[in-house]
């Protein structure tokens, strides 16, 4: 859990600035973090929400932690509905940006 929690934070880090030139690609690698967090069959909002809760909390400064929360909780039902229809990670990034 550690590894994913890092990397899932390094990414939103990017992921939370579109204006920022690696959009797309730190949108393509928060989502591989989410896709191999655990099996489509068994991931939900819920879950995807209680990781980043759990990353958010372990790696970002107290008074940042809601802002995190309120900038990607609302990707999560995106996501998981991209991986669902069995879209690729530049598609479903492709709903939030230019990619």
């Amino acid at each position: 859990m550690k590894t994913f929690s890092l990397i899932l934070v390094l990414t939103i880090a990017y992921f939370a600035t579109p204006s920022s030139a690696n959009f797309c690609i730190s949108c393509q690698m928060f989502l591989q973090t989410l896709g191999t967090s655990m099996p489509i069959e068994q991931a939900t909002v819920e879950k995807y929400t209680e990781l980043l809760q759990i990353a958010c909390n372990k790696y970002i400064k107290p008074e940042a932690i809601k802002e995190c929360m309120d900038v990607e909780k609302p990707h999560m039902p995106i996501a998981l509905d991209g991986f669902k229809a069995g879209l690729k990670n530049k598609d479903i990034c492709a709903k939030w940006g230019d990619c």
